[in-house]
């Protein structure tokens, strides 16, 4: 196992949290970013979609909305 540089880390961790916040709670994208420590929210959505392929509002989940 390679050494893993302890920035990408804690941005993978915070992303990976990312998406699962949407699932569990009802927060908003900007609830979500704030609640993961980012103050600008288009930096938070460019890491997002660096790390996701896509943008966080795309992880909506609601009533016959499904997880994508």
């Amino acid at each position: 196992m390679g050494r893993r540089d302890p920035a990408r880390y804690l941005i993978r961790a915070r992303i990976d949290r990312a998406r699962q916040l949407p699932a569990e709670t009802r927060m908003s994208v900007s609830q979500v970013a704030a609640t993961l420590g980012y103050t600008d929210l288009a930096y938070f959505s460019r890491q997002y979609k660096q790390y996701t392929g896509h943008s966080p509002g795309r992880r909506r989940v609601g009533p016959g909305r499904p997880i994508v």
